[in-house]
C-alpha cells in the first residue's frame, strides 16, 4: 500500500506529581506490586472529547488501594471515573479535553505500578481538514490540501484506491500538506485519509476522474461567417455528467453570448452569432477542466466584403483578360476563382495586402462565367464576360 506518513511531537514541560513525592511514596511502601499491571488504549492515545479507558489488574494481590492521577498538558487534573470490579481489577475512564501529552500516574499501595507514569498522546481528529478535492483527468496530477496544524501529534496516512494509486504529500509548513496523485484511468477514485489510523471526518473522499481525451469537437469550431447563425458540436462520451462551460471572446475582447442545446446524453450543440471579423478565442471546459486543444481559435470572415473589379465586358479571343479581387476587408480565408467551372485555366498574381490579379485567355466565343468563392462561400453575383 502506498501511504504518506508524518509524525510530530509536542514537548512536555512537567505535570503535577513531582519526583520527590513519588520517591517518598515508593520508599514508604514495602509490599511487592510487580504483579500489578495497567493496560488499555487509554494509556497510549486518546481523542479530545471522547471517553477513553484502561484497566488496572491487581488480581494477584486484590486488597490494595488504587490511586490514579491524570495530568493534562496545561498541568491540570483531568476528571475521571474509577470503577471497582470487585475482582481485583478496576476500570478507569476519563474524558480528555485538550490536545497534547497527558501523563497518567497509577499507584497501587502507594507505589507506582510498572510503566507508570504513562504518556498518552491526545489528539483531535476533527481538526484535520481535507479540502480542495476537485474532479481530475487521466494523466494529470490531482491536488488537494490536508491541514493537521491544530490536530495534535500523530501519523498522517493517505491512501488512494486502497493503495493501488501512488500518492505524495509535500509539507508546506506548520503541519499543512499539498497532497497529490496521478490517475491512470477514469472513474471514481476514493481518497482515504487517516490520522493515527482513524479516518478523518468525511473520509473516504470521492474524486471523479475523467478522460478528457474522449471529448471531441466538430470542425465547425474552426471558422464562421459573421452575421450568420453558427454552431459546433461537443461529444462528451462517458463524461456527460460534468457541467459544460465555455467562453467565446471576440478580437475586441468582448464576450459573445451563446446557447447550448442538448442533442443527446453525450452530445451538446453550441449556437452563436458573430459580428466581428478576425480570430475569436473559444475556451471549452468540462467540470472546470479545459478539454484537449482548448482554447480553440475560430476565424470569422465576411465574404460579402470581397471586391471583384476591372472585369471587361468585351474581350478578344486568345488575348489575356485581367481582373482583380480584393479580400483585404473580408478576413482570413481561402480564395477560389474559377472560369466556366474550371474548364478555362487562369493564373493569379499576389499584389499584396490580400489583393490579387487574375488573368485568363478565352479560347472560344462562348460566354465566360467567373465564379468567386471565399472559404467555400460563393459570391452571389457571378460575372459574365
Amino acid at each position: 500500500m502506498y501511504m504518506y506518513r508524518y509524525e510530530k511531537r509536542i514537548k512536555y514541560y512537567g505535570h503535577l506529581e513531582n519526583e520527590e513525592q513519588r520517591t517518598h511514596l515508593s520508599l514508604e511502601a514495602n509490599s511487592d506490586i510487580s504483579s500489578v499491571r495497567a493496560y488499555g488504549d487509554g494509556l497510549t492515545r486518546a481523542q479530545v472529547g471522547k471517553n477513553t479507558s484502561f484497566v488496572i489488574d491487581a488480581k494477584a494481590i486484590p486488597d490494595g488501594d488504587v490511586k490514579v492521577v491524570v495530568t493534562t498538558p496545561s498541568q491540570r487534573n483531568c476528571p475521571m471515573q474509577v470503577v471497582n470490579n470487585n475482582d481485583g481489577s478496576w476500570n478507569i475512564q476519563y474524558l480528555p479535553y485538550e490536545i497534547g501529552d497527558y501523563y497518567i500516574d497509577v499507584f497501587y499501595q502507594n507505589q507506582l505500578v510498572q510503566g507508570s507514569p504513562f504518556k498518552v498522546n491526545v489528539f483531535d481528529i476533527s481538526k484535520v481538514v481535507v479540502s480542495n478535492i476537485q474532479a481530475g483527468t487521466v494523466g494529470q496530477l490531482v491536488n488537494f490540501d490536508v491541514d493537521a496544524s491544530e490536530a495534535g501529534a500523530g501519523q498522517l496516512e493517505i491512501s488512494i484506491q486502497d493503495g493501488k494509486v501512488p500518492c505524495d504529500a509535500t509539507p508546506r509548513g506548520n503541519f499543512r500538506f499539498d497532497a497529490s496523485f496521478l490517475p491512470r484511468e477514469y472513474g471514481k477514485h476514493l481518497i482515504d485519509v487517516r490520522f493515527n489510523s482513524i479516518p478523518v471526518p468525511g473520509s473516504p473522499f470521492s474524486c471523479e476522474v475523467v478522460d478528457l481525451a474522449r471529448v471531441t469537437v466538430s470542425d465547425s469550431i474552426r471558422k464562421g461567417h459573421v452575421g450568420r447563425p453558427l454552431s459546433f458540436d461537443i461529444t462528451t462520451n462517458t463524461i456527460h455528467h460534468l457541467p459544460l462551460d465555455l467562453t467565446i471572446t471576440a478580437p475586441s475582447g468582448r464576450t459573445i453570448s451563446y446557447n447550448i442545446v442538448k442533442m443527446s446524453d453525450t452530445e451538446q450543440r453550441v449556437e452563436f452569432t458573430l459580428n466581428e471579423i478576425g480570430n475569436h478565442r473559444i475556451d471549452v471546459r468540462l467540470g472546470n477542466m479545459a478539454i484537449p486543444n482548448s482554447p480553440f481559435h475560430l476565424k470569422a470572415y465576411d465574404s460579402s466584403r470581397l471586391i471583384v473589379s476591372d472585369i471587361p465586358r468585351i474581350v478578344t479571343l486568345n488575348q489575356p483578360v485581367e481582373f482583380t479581387v480584393d479580400a483585404s476587408k473580408a478576413g482570413e480565408g481561402q480564395l477560389e476563382v474559377a472560369i466556366n467551372d474550371g474548364l478555362v485555366p487562369n493564373q493569379v498574381k499576389p499584389l499584396g495586402n490580400s489583393r490579387f490579379l487574375f488573368n485568363f485567355s478565352p479560347r472560344t466565343s462562348d460566354p465566360h462565367v467567373l465564379s468567386v468563392k471565399f472559404n467555400g462561400d460563393l459570391l452571389p453575383d457571378n460575372n459574365n464576360v
